[in-house]
């Protein structure tokens, strides 16, 4: 059951710098079923608190955990959250066929990512495999920037 219910990153990892302050604010990623298999639950928390964390709401509905570390921290639960991409029911499951753009906040990041700087994403589903996601920045940071 495990196995059937694993998710795959399609297409490459964006950086975006929404205030045009240098720093990266999200990190955008697409995800589909990698097994034509069991849906997976991408319920969202609504941030309430506008925070960057998803761990401090007092009405918690996600299963999946996402993760942000670099070399100065490690940041668990940051507040997410998905936009159909394509074909599908838009529903909060990721079934076969479907994909999911994730947005992750970086918010709740002190120190920010900036040039240069190297970070790590954990993608944990209540079902299935961690998704890892590791890339470095590049000497400047755009509004949008593919980290490939």
């Amino acid at each position: 059951e495990q196995a059937r219910s694993t998710m795959e990153m399609v297409g490459s990892v964006t950086a975006k710098d929404t205030d045009a302050d240098g720093d990266v604010d999200q990190i955008i990623l697409t995800v589909a079923n990698a097994l034509e298999g069991e849906a997976i639950d991408l319920t969202t928390t609504t941030d309430a608190d506008s925070d960057g964390l998803l761990s401090d709401e007092a009405v918690k509905t996600h299963v999946m955990i996402v993760t942000y570390l670099d070399k100065n921290q490690r940041v668990e639960d940051i507040a997410w959250t998905k936009t159909q991409v394509g074909r599908g029911d838009s529903d909060n499951l990721l079934e076969p066929g479907e994909k999911m753009e994730l947005t992750i906040s970086l918010t709740a990041v002190s120190p920010v990512l900036a040039a240069y700087g190297t970070f790590t994403l954990e993608l944990k589903p209540d079902k299935g495999s961690t998704i890892t996601v590791q890339r470095t920045m590049p000497a400047k940071v755009d509004t949008i920037v593919d980290l490939k």
